[in-house]
């Protein structure tokens, strides 16, 4: 059998371990917390670049439109001139 002593030093060194190990978990949920943040304020960022260029998409579109409206109706008033 072992000693009391032994075995008050082998529990010790498991608690001194499992401190450890629990500081290098909190250590590493605190990175992961800092890398969620971090992706969620880029996601949000992104979000908004994306509404951003959607809006912008849509008004080239409605100018382009436009654009070919202007440009069809001088053709039709130049092909009514010419004939």
């Amino acid at each position: 059998m072992s000693s009391p002593q032994f075995e008050l030093a082998a529990v010790e060194s498991t608690r001194t371990k499992a401190e450890s190990q629990l500081a290098e978990a909190m250590s590493y949920i605190h990175e992961l917390t800092i890398s969620i943040e971090s992706i969620t304020a880029d996601h949000r960022r992104l979000e908004a670049d994306i509404t951003s260029l959607r809006f912008e998409l849509e008004e080239s579109q409605h100018g382009r439109h436009e654009g070919e409206e202007r440009a069809n109706r001088l053709q039709w008033e130049l092909h009514s001139e010419v004939h």
